[in-house]
């Protein structure tokens, strides 16, 4: 699952071009590989009598495209697909809530947490009913990693909340903060799950700079669910689709 390391960073003498030729037959892809021994002989022959070779290096939008489709541990994640829409939705109405509470002039305190009891008091069934057998804790390192993360990242959103509204700072100016610290949690995902979830992050962080710049706005937690209903519907319309074509 893992890309082979360069020839050339386990001995610096090793030609460039013969290491080209290394990595072309090492690609994940078969259809990025030599279409045949013929072709690897021939451009083994172009090396030997120092003629131009027909392997060539990736350039970065090459990389670029290949980071964004890495994927790994799939057969683990197809099962969620559903899970994330639904969560997705109880995102989306919750969020949704706490803009609208605001709005009509309820109690600050009120319109930010109601809507967050009831997101996990109906998230947590949801959950449970959606795990293989009804089990709570993780059962392999894929699911670990995982709670390791959005639990790290549940946690430490909570303790930002509090922790500006003890330096006196309204719960409204949060969102620029949670999106760095929501960017933040999907590169980690996109490091080790799926290469799309770098999209996410960069997304989660260029909201940061949109929230920043909207002090006090009553409709920033509304905006901030609709990004992450957005980025957990794509991760199932994901999920959907490789369960399929498997």
């Amino acid at each position: 699952e893992q890309q082979p390391v360069p020839p050339r960073m386990l001995n610096r003498h090793i030609d460039h071009d013969l290491e080209k030729v290394v990595l072309k037959c090492l690609e994940k892809k078969p259809g990025d590989r030599y279409a045949s021994a013929e072709q690897l002989a021939d451009d083994l022959r172009r090396y030997r009598f120092g003629e131009p070779i027909r392997a060539r290096s990736v350039n970065l939008f090459e990389r670029f495209g290949r980071e964004l489709a890495y994927s790994q541990h799939d057969a683990m994640l197809r099962p969620w697909g559903h899970a994330l829409f639904l969560l997705a939705a109880l995102m989306f109405l919750g969020y949704l809530a706490t803009s609208a509470m605001l709005s009509a002039g309820v109690e600050p305190g009120y319109a930010f947490w109601v809507p967050r009891v009831l997101m996990i008091g109906f998230g947590l069934p949801l959950f449970w009913m959606m795990r293989p057998g009804g089990v709570w804790m993780p059962t392999n390192a894929v699911e670990r990693l995982i709670w390791a993360v959005w639990i790290g990242y549940f946690l430490c959103y909570t303790c930002l909340v509090w922790v500006l509204w003890l330096q006196g700072i309204d719960h409204l100016n949060v969102y620029g903060a949670a999106s760095v610290l929501s960017a933040m949690g999907w590169f980690v995902m996109g490091g080790y799950l799926w290469g799309g979830c770098y999209l996410f992050g960069w997304i989660f962080l260029g909201a940061s700079f949109f929230f920043a710049r909207q002090q006090g706005w009553v409709w920033s937690p509304f905006a901030f669910g609709v990004i992450w209903s957005f980025v957990l519907t794509a991760l199932g319309v994901r999920y959907r689709m490789v369960g399929r074509e498997g």
